[in-house]
Parts: structure tokens; sequence; C-alpha cells
């Protein structure tokens, strides 16, 4: 007798931090960079705005019951089995570390339109949308504390030894992923995008418009 799948309606999510985009103090156009990667040759040591830019989350181990575990370790993109009535406490995140003197507004792209609106997640309340601008991957926009500007007197500074480090955390979403008892049956894909745009204008809208005109 061929043995039932104990869960009949599991949907695959595939979560994906794969894009960071740093638009430097010199030079022209844009440098885009994987996760990981540190900003040296498109921009000079002294003109970067930080060392490096980075969107993680935890690697996600499945139990018996298609609820996860989650590891210190960081990974970029992750494949999950949503259950109904399971959530999923995955919570993305934002790693800005060495951030220096020039300002800057951070902002996230969240690609995923046609998502299923039974697929429930929430982002972190330091995001505000920007309303009516899309991103480069046509994601809607939001900007880290309603256009915060970022350099290192905003930042806490870390001391080790004689080395003074200027290093930023935020979440991505407040609550992670989930259904409620109504089955999804496609496949749902929902990528993340970071952007650390030089605060050239007066507003984060503007500067980031101005970098990436809208159609």
């Amino acid at each position: 007798m061929k043995k039932a799948n104990k869960f009949p309606y599991r949907l695959l999510l595939l979560v994906v931090l794969a894009l960071a985009v740093i638009v430097s103090v010199v030079g022209t156009g844009y440098a885009k960079y994987k996760t990981d990667v540190i900003l040296t040759n498109e921009v000079s040591q002294s003109n970067q705005l930080a060392d490096s830019f980075r969107l993680l989350q935890k690697q996600a181990a499945v139990q018996p019951d298609g609820s996860y575990v989650f590891s210190d370790s960081p990974v970029t993109s992750e494949a999950y089995y949503l259950i109904p009535g399971i959530h999923i406490d995955q919570t993305p995140y934002i790693v800005v570390t060495g951030k220096t003197d020039i300002p800057a507004y951070l902002y996230l792209e969240v690609i995923g339109s046609g998502l299923d609106p039974k697929l429930g997640y929430q982002l972190a309340s330091d995001w505000t949308r920007l309303e009516g601008v899309k991103g480069r991957q046509g994601g809607d926009m939001y900007v880290f504390r309603d256009g915060f500007v970022l350099d290192a007197e905003s930042l806490s500074q870390n001391t080790a030894g004689d080395t003074v480090t200027h290093d930023l955390k935020v979440d991505i979403l407040a609550s992670g992923f989930g259904l409620g008892r109504e089955p999804i049956t496609a496949e749902q894909d929902v990528s993340f995008c970071g952007y650390l745009l030089q605060a050239a204008h007066d507003s984060a809208l503007e500067t980031f418009v101005s970098r990436f005109p809208q159609k």
C-alpha cells in the first residue's frame, strides 16, 4: 500500500537575499555586489560608504512536524516547505559594517509580485514605504527609519583595542512566514534587495529616484 503524504498541502517558499547595491560618492553608475563582497576597487578606500554591506538570514533545519530550527550560521537564500498552520520564525537582516562619515540612506526592495495573499509576513517597523516608487527589479521600495541619515556619528561605536567600527544590524522582517489553514498549491518566491546610497539630496525619496529614475 502506498504511504499517504503526511503533509499533502505543503508549499515551497524560496527566500533570496541575493543583491546588495552600493552607490559610492565617486565614480559613475552603480556598483552591484553579492553578499560578503568588500567594497574595494570600485571606490577608493577613503571614499567608500562602508567596509561591507550584507543581507543574511539564519540557516534553517526542518523538523518532523514541519517546523524549523535556526542556527547562527548565516546564509543568503533558503527554501522552506510551508505547512498550513505552522509559522516559520525566519527574520532576514541587513548588516552594514564599518560605515564611514559619508551620509547615506538605507533602502530595502521587496520583490514578490503575485504572491498569494494567504502567505503572511510582516516587515519590521524600521521600514517606511516609498509610495509610488519601484526598485531596480520592480519591487516595492522601503527606506530605513523614514529617511534616517546614516553616518559614523549616527551609529553606535564598538571599540576593540584601538579599532573603532561603525556597524548597523537591521531586521528585515518583524514576523516570519506562515499560512492560515487554507493551502496554497503554487510555489512562491520572495526576494529582498538592499541599497546603500549616498545622501545626495535633502530626502531619501529624491536621492533614490535621482539615481534610479522611475519609468
